[in-house]
């Protein structure tokens, strides 16, 4: 690897899903002394349930862990009798694993205050990262990463964490936040058909086109690309005819496109109602009840900066931030990914060794010990 894998305590681990593989990761993240958040789309171990009394592919011996059972018996003394001894080699329902297992585990002390159930993780990005940023992955394993997650009590909001463990395969969102992730607010307005964003004054790089600088208009444009290039200069002639509007071009923080000198004076042309402000990326993305947008961009690693505007264009295309995110296994791991300090761990249901050798070799590059393993040395209690 190109960068270091190893992070100490304290540090913040984010767990994407519910299932068997993300609870027994957050018990042996917990056991080792990280902070975890553990974030399930929906109940732990909810497509298990859907399998109802089927059989599970294994017996209680194998299907359980030393870690599931200590946090059990520490929780509760004598609550894992009919998964130890004799009854070990019992086979249960998928129900019965779930419902006996699975969720009180989810439920001790250990990690009950982690997880957030029906709270579905919508992006993860790069904190202090813009989308023009060209970093290499030793310089991307400095930065924290920004994650958004609709949770069910809180509602969307975006977290802070060193590592990822992503459990289910998060398949990969282009917003308008830092490090190219999703704003709060921007799933559901990129969830809307064209015409019904065009009518509530949301555009993208598709339907620029359609944007224009109408009498009294304030119009917020970011992005860095060439169709921004245009449109703002297009813009600019149409409001240098005295339309009366109003043009904000939130420029990507560190974007080589300024560096061109004909696009640098196009930014800093002076042309009544237009102006230029760098930003990281957009935090928070609200339809106003009157019409329009308020929006909330990171201005600085350290501020805030709250504006309203009645159309907004977000124009960060995907070739533009892919780079970024490239999560591919890398050759020479099993679960980590070309982004770094983001792994992929496979839940096989079907192979409970499997799951617990995946677990051991995430923490153990985490740990920066090759002999790390908690499953030699934890003991359950009698």
């Amino acid at each position: 690897m190109d960068w270091d894998p190893e992070i100490d305590t304290p540090a913040t681990i984010l767990i994407v899903g519910g299932n068997a593989i993300g609870i027994e990761a957050a018990l042996y993240a917990r056991f080792l002394g990280y902070s975890v958040i553990v974030a399930a789309a929906a109940r732990v171990g909810n497509k298990l349930l859907a399998a109802g009394d089927i059989p599970m592919p294994g017996t209680w011996g194998e299907l359980t862990t030393p870690l599931g059972l200590a946090a059990l018996e520490t929780q509760n003394a004598g609550t894992t009798e009919a998964m130890r001894g004799e009854a070990a080699g019992n086979v249960p329902t998928h129900r019965e694993y779930v419902e006996q297992y699975l969720i009180p585990v989810a439920k001790t002390d250990l990690i009950y205050e982690s997880v957030e159930i029906n709270s579905p993780v919508q992006s993860v990005s790069r904190s202090e990262v813009s989308v023009a940023s060209k970093l290499s992955r030793e310089e991307l394993a400095d930065c924290e990463f920004r994650v958004l997650i609709d949770s069910a009590k809180r509602g969307a909001h975006s977290q802070v964490v060193d590592i990822v463990l992503d459990c289910v395969g998060l398949p990969a969102t282009h917003g308008s936040a830092m490090g190219g992730g999703l704003a709060c607010g921007e799933a559901e307005i990129l969830g809307m058909d064209c015409e019904e964003q065009t009518a509530k004054g949301f555009f993208t790089s598709g339907s620029l086109g359609a944007l224009t600088s109408e009498a009294g208009k304030s119009i917020m444009l970011y992005g860095d690309s060439e169709a921004v290039i245009d449109s703002v200069r297009r813009l600019q002639g149409e409001m240098a005819d005295g339309t009366g509007a109003r043009l904000l071009w939130l420029v990507p923080m560190g974007t080589s496109a300024l560096q061109d000198e004909e696009t640098k004076k196009l930014s800093e042309a002076f042309v009544p109602g237009f102006s230029t402000i760098p930003i990281w990326g957009v935090e928070n993305i609200t339809e106003k009840e009157d019409g329009g947008w308020q929006l909330r961009v990171q201005s600085s690693l350290d501020e805030m900066l709250d504006l309203e505007c009645d159309a907004f264009a977000s124009c960060v295309s995907q070739a533009e931030n892919a780079g970024q995110v490239a999560r591919r296994l890398l050759p020479e791991s099993k679960i980590a990914t070309a982004d770094p300090h983001y792994y992929l761990l496979k839940d096989q249901v079907d192979d409970a060794e499997a799951n617990r050798n995946q677990v051991r070799e995430v923490f153990a590059l985490i740990g920066g010990r090759a002999d790390l393993n908690l499953y030699n040395t934890v003991q359950v209690p009698e």
